[in-house]
């Protein structure tokens, strides 16, 4: 894209980036965070960094083509833009349906990119891929960095001054 368009899609990635920290504040989303770090955090802590930015830009292309560049403007034909946004976005929850507060963060992250197709002065696709590559490059990094530092933890031998009652 051109390079208003990519200047646009890093700064609308901010806020996500920004809603990564919230992970550590809220229980619900702490125990989400603990859930993916479980699940996946050795997977990620044992790619490389250019591996995990081509799983992030895999995932984010595919993804957006697929519901950002088909089934939105498909479902917008029917139901109209909201219609479209909504509908293509519950879809997106469902598919990404690992939780209940992951289906419903996954659904306000796509209606979140869904939005960004249309933040410039034309409809642009390129804008929610970066966005959706962004984020998930920063939040495979970070799952992969939070694993690594648990795995730490569990490893440093305990104090001796603990181990001895007085």
């Amino acid at each position: 894209g051109d390079p208003e368009s990519v200047l646009l899609a890093v700064a609308a990635t901010i806020p996500l980036y920004g809603f990564l920290a919230l992970t550590d504040r809220l229980p619900s989303l702490r125990a989400l965070r603990d859930l993916l770090i479980d699940r996946l955090g050795f997977l990620l802590a044992s790619m490389s960094r250019m591996e995990l930015l081509y799983l992030g830009f895999l995932a984010g292309t595919t993804e957006e083509v697929l519901f950002r560049g088909f089934l939105q403007p498909w479902l917008e034909d029917m139901w109209g833009w909201a219609g479209g946004l909504v509908f293509s976005n519950m879809i997106f929850a469902l598919l990404h349906w690992i939780t209940p507060v992951y289906g419903l963060v996954a659904g306000l992250l796509g209606a979140y990119l869904g939005l960004s197709l249309d933040l410039g002065p034309e409809r642009n696709l390129a804008t929610p891929i970066l966005i959706h590559a962004l984020y998930d490059f920063l939040a495979l990094q970070v799952i992969a960095s939070l694993w690594r530092q648990r795995e730490i933890s569990r490893r440093l031998p305990m104090d001796p001054s603990e181990d001895e009652p007085y």
